[in-house]
């Protein structure tokens, strides 16, 4: 009967601490999410002259990606893919730093090529 009551103890453990640990295991938001949110301002920034405003579903896009960045490692992976695109459409940084201002979202920090995602918060 002890050893029973053992395993049961041992079993609820295991339970609770599958519950508690869950969350932590979530993954972060994916590049795709990034990319799709994020698409409509590419096209904006290829093609875009001056001060010319960024379109609604661009800035609905960045906001979309600021609400669903909700933990660290959200902000710290999308920061990462967010470097990944603007290096792979070759945008300039400054152009696309542009778009949370022009879109009135704010994001805690500036990208660049030197910035280490991993101290985003």
């Amino acid at each position: 009967m002890a050893a029973s009551s053992i395993a049961l103890k041992l079993a609820c453990g295991v339970v609770v601490c599958m519950l508690v640990g869950a969350p932590l295991a979530q993954a972060a938001i994916t590049c795709q999410q990034v990319y799709v949110n994020l698409s409509p301002c590419v096209e904006y920034l290829k093609s875009a002259t001056g001060g010319a405003a960024p379109p609604l579903n661009c800035c609905t896009g960045v906001k979309n990606l600021n609400l669903a960045a909700k933990t660290t490692a959200d902000r710290q992976q999308a920061c990462k893919c967010i470097k990944t695109l603007v290096d792979d459409t070759g945008i300039p940084y400054s152009r696309a730093n542009s778009v949370p201002k022009n879109c009135h979202v704010p994001v805690p920090y500036t990208i660049s090529k030197s910035l280490n995602c991993a101290t985003v918060k």
